[in-house]
């Protein structure tokens, strides 16, 4: 079923795309061109172990946010009545990502280049579900898939701060932006599950238990995209345990 009255950008136009990444460095108090802009100033003068690990890192989060459109498709495709609550959630979550691809993608092409490479390797990404059905059998679990899929890239951005630094001001600051939406995200995921769910808060600890033990190897799903390193054993674990904590308190 649909999560939205209207059609979501699942694949989204390229000028919806840019509109979307605006709107998120607006948010930053900067425009997307001027960050972009900033960026490549910065590389310039970055050395190769610095570059490398930032095109690593940066890489690995236009992926991921361009991965939300598989995601956003295949829990339309599920045989569930999603509250309004949850549609509500992720309508907001779906936009918010598309706009955070187009600003990882924009300071990536300004400060490295390759774009057309870029949208290749973008466009053969092919997501793989299956091994993570037993966390989209019904909204309750899929909210706690979600808000501490959502947690753990709150605190992976945070770890990454000083590394996104080396591209200068303007995108660490739109880096803390996107970095607070993915906080907003967990806070609107983690209250549908508390409001619309209040009898299975005993629940929680076991399936967010069996999602830090998942291990599944990234397959283009959007949640569960820790195989960046900066995904600490020690960072998941405290994820975990925060977000247990929020459903017994």
């Amino acid at each position: 079923m649909s999560l939205s009255s209207c059609d979501p950008p699942h694949h989204p136009s390229l000028p919806a795309a840019i509109a979307a990444g605006e709107a998120v460095a607006a948010r930053a108090g900067r425009g997307l061109s001027s960050v972009a802009t900033s960026a490549a100033e910065h590389a310039a003068g970055l050395s190769t172990e610095q570059v490398e690990a930032l095109r690593y890192s940066i890489w690995e989060d236009i992926a991921s946010e361009y991965d939300a459109r598989f995601l956003g498709a295949w829990l339309d495709g599920l045989d569930i009545e999603f509250s309004a609550s949850f549609r509500s959630a992720a309508e907001v979550w779906e936009r918010d990502e598309l706009g955070h691809h187009a600003c990882s993608k924009a300071v990536w092409v300004a400060a490295f280049g390759g774009e057309r490479d870029l949208d290749q390797r973008l466009a053969e990404r092919k997501p793989n579900f299956a091994p993570l059905t037993p966390f989209f059998t019904d909204e309750f679990t899929i909210l706690c898939l979600l808000a501490y899929d959502e947690l753990a890239t709150v605190r992976a951005y945070r770890a990454n701060l000083p590394l996104y630094a080396h591209l200068g001001g303007p995108f660490r600051r739109l880096m803390r932006r996107i970095m607070a939406d993915e906080a907003r995200h967990y806070a609107s995921f983690l209250s549908v599950a508390q409001s619309e769910y209040p009898g299975r808060a005993a629940d929680a600890p076991g399936v967010i238990s069996r999602l830090r033990a998942a291990g599944v190897p990234y397959a283009a799903t959007f949640v569960l995209d820790h195989d960046d390193p900066v995904f600490t054993s020690e960072l998941l674990d405290e994820t975990a345990r925060t977000l247990r904590a929020r459903f017994v308190e």
